[in-house]
């Protein structure tokens, strides 16, 4: 539809450059009316569009909450971690005392 309506562009200038203006103004117009429409149906073609963008948002929030989980458990083991190191350095006793 779009090449639909650049050819009509295209005579309506030719036709307005050779003063046909009465052609020129209903090729414009078949333009306009070509252009809209092409405009039209990218935005409903079986609901791509709004298809497309739901699908986005959708991952987005799914990365989004598989990264937070990750963070958490990157967090729980990090603490698990230090606190066995905690324990291990509490039992732990010098071969030594220092002398006064």
């Amino acid at each position: 539809m779009l090449a639909q309506a650049q050819t009509q562009l295209s005579l309506g200038n030719t036709a307005y450059s050779t003063g046909d203006f009465n052609d020129a103004q209903t090729d414009y117009q078949n333009a306009l009316n070509d252009a809209n429409a092409a405009q039209s149906s990218l935005a409903t073609t079986g609901g791509g569009t709004d298809t497309a963008t739901l699908t986005s948002i959708w991952i987005q929030a799914v990365a989004i909450l598989f990264g937070g989980i990750g963070a958490l458990l990157v967090g729980v083991a990090g603490f698990k971690y230090l606190r066995g190191r905690a324990r291990m350095f509490s039992t732990y006793t010098p071969a030594s005392a220092p002398k006064p």
